[in-house]
């Protein structure tokens, strides 16, 4: 994780995350070939002006629903929902 401070939150913030359906079908794509995937995601805080505080970049490990560690992607089946 990264954090990129751009300036002070004086006010209550606002955290802001959009999701594109080009990565979402990539992060399930993934799934389904290796059982995991690692995708980089951003967002950012706001202030109550409206002004950017902070902007993250996060990245993350996700595992298939009903994953279970040391078995292979064909005991697993492919069920990513």
């Amino acid at each position: 994780m990264s954090i990129d401070f751009s300036r002070e939150g004086r006010t209550d913030l606002t955290l802001q995350i959009a999701l594109r359906k080009e990565q979402l079908d990539a992060i399930e794509t993934e799934l389904r070939k290796k059982m995991r995937a690692t995708p980089e995601f951003e967002y950012a805080y706001y202030d109550t002006g409206g002004d950017l505080c902070a902007r993250v970049t996060n990245r993350v490990a996700i595992r298939p629903s009903g994953y279970k560690p040391g078995r292979g992607a064909q005991a697993q089946g492919t069920n990513t929902r």
